[in-house]
């Protein structure tokens, strides 16, 4: 997150570290996929609010994918 490269840049190191460090990954990640783990992770909402930013920064990470009853 602090390298400011792409996400199709990540894939790409991803896939070189897979094969010269012999990681053996089944597969690897898209650029898409990358982009969602830095987006649920809260990065993207805490450097890219809207809001005014108060005395101290946060974030707010909510998990959506649990289900109370029949909704999420």
């Amino acid at each position: 997150m602090k390298t400011h490269i792409s996400f199709d840049s990540v894939v790409a190191i991803i896939s070189l570290l897979n094969s010269l460090l012999h990681w053996n990954l089944k597969r690897i990640p898209r650029a898409s996929t990358v982009e969602n783990w830095v987006k649920k992770s809260g990065y993207d909402v805490y450097h890219n609010s809207s809001v005014p930013a108060p005395e101290k920064e946060y974030a707010v990470i909510a998990d959506e994918s649990m289900m109370p009853g029949s909704e999420k």
